[in-house]
């Protein structure tokens, strides 16, 4: 069994007796239980505590760069970019308020990126102070996105339920620190303090301080960035995935 879904733990609390059946005889004969992060384990054991098979394997990093961006050749103003489906769970309507309430010493323009809630997302956008610093765009194709990517200074991912974000791997995989929440498996991709800042989902003061330390401090934007690629290549390239994939399977 592989497990994957952000609201894999919704489905199994409110399954009916019957699904919840289904799900325990499911997992009891798998002969190994393959999650993304360890969080997961949790959510497989809520439904029968005695699932004990489990093997961690994130997604691989498709697009980790040989060497992470030069941030310190950025100019100003400093790019933030949001990618996600506009909504509350992805914490965008977050993201907008503490930007409005920041105090930054240097320009900052904030991107958000995705498909969802667009007009409600532009009119809470209108509503800010800084609206004409914030840009609100439709969703853009991979291929485009990844090459946009390193024009930016770091990602922000406010959400309140992530199971195991692609948008971090990815920023990681350039060398730009994130902005992120202690949801799902995001700690196990954002190191705290050390190639970002992780806040608890909703903690609109948290998340003001930590755009506000990231933006403020060049210097620190830059050793996370070179610390998140680093993390990136070692956990997340396809090699060491795809090694992990492979020895399990070998083990089956």
């Amino acid at each position: 069994a592989h497990i994957h879904g952000s609201q894999f733990d919704k489905f199994c609390d409110e399954a009916s007796p019957l699904l919840k059946w289904m799900l325990k005889d499911y997992f009891r004969r798998a002969e190994r239980v393959l999650i993304l992060s360890s969080e997961m384990k949790g959510i497989v054991q809520s439904v029968d505590p005695s699932i004990e098979k489990f093997t961690t394997i994130p997604n691989p990093g498709a697009d980790i760069a040989d060497a992470p961006v030069d941030l310190d050749a950025h100019e100003l103003p400093v790019k933030i970019i949001f990618s996600g489906r506009f909504g509350k769970r992805k914490g965008v309507y977050d993201l907008i308020d503490a930007f409005s309430k920041a105090n930054f010493s240097v320009p900052v323009k904030l991107s958000l990126f995705g498909d969802g809630e667009v007009e409600q997302v532009r009119a809470a956008v209108k509503e800010s102070p800084k609206c004409s610093d914030i840009s609100v765009s439709s969703w853009v194709v991979h291929s485009e996105y990844v090459k946009m990517l390193p024009k930016y200074d770091l990602l922000v991912l406010p959400s309140y339920a992530e199971r195991f974000s692609m948008s971090l791997v990815e920023a990681l995989g350039f060398g730009l620190p994130a902005i992120s929440t202690f949801v799902g498996g995001t700690a196990e991709v954002v190191k705290d303090g050390e190639c970002g800042i992780l806040c608890e989902p909703g903690d609109i003061q948290a998340l003001t301080r930590a755009l506000e330390k990231l933006v403020n401090d060049k210097a620190l934007r830059v050793s996370m960035g070179r610390a998140g690629w680093e993390r990136a290549q070692d956990a997340f390239s396809p090699k060491v995935v795809y090694d992990k994939l492979e020895k399990c399977y070998k083990e089956l």
